[in-house]
């Protein structure tokens, strides 16, 4: 009995929660469809953006954020230099930076050849990475400078051909 004032409270805050006027919806409420996701922008033509270089040519520069998007998945910023193979052989492409920061590696490099088949660098210590390939004379190959940083990273680009 004695819990018979607790309950009967507890049932009128029940009662005067419920409105009277209410209606108990007779079918599901639709679902207003999300917009699909944005696409990333399409990735700029590496070809349409490279500068040409010729075999042995020293470049020294840096990636700027005025240079293109490396992927559009990645917030990474590339510069991209356009070879044409005087010779065949096995090309080298060397990248070299001068790095004084904590980021032990921040830049790297590719070579795309004219059917998109994409060469890496070997990857060791030190603030070297080299790009081999075999090159046929007259072929067009692109090399793309990766910056993982901000402020970029001042890089120098090397390339030989030994003969086979």
């Amino acid at each position: 009995m004695r819990h018979l004032p607790v309950s009967l409270l507890c049932l009128a805050v029940l009662a005067s929660a419920c409105d009277a006027t209410s209606t108990i919806p007779t079918a599901p409420t639709p679902v207003t469809p999300r917009p699909p996701a944005p696409s990333p922008p399409p990735a700029v033509p590496r070809d349409a953006v490279a500068v040409d270089i010729g075999l042995g040519e020293v470049v020294r520069s840096r990636v700027t954020h005025d240079d293109p998007l490396c992927d559009p998945a990645w917030a990474h910023r590339c510069r991209y230099y356009r070879l044409t193979a005087p010779t065949s052989g096995l090309l080298n492409v060397a990248m070299t930076w001068n790095r004084q920061a904590l980021d032990p590696y921040p830049l790297d490099v590719d070579v795309v050849d004219e059917l998109g088949n994409t060469y890496f660098p070997s990857v060791g210590p030190g603030t070297q990475r080299n790009v081999w390939l075999s090159v046929a004379p007259g072929r067009r190959y692109v090399i793309g400078i990766w910056s993982f940083t901000s402020p970029p990273e001042e890089f120098e680009l090397r390339s030989s051909i030994q003969p086979r």
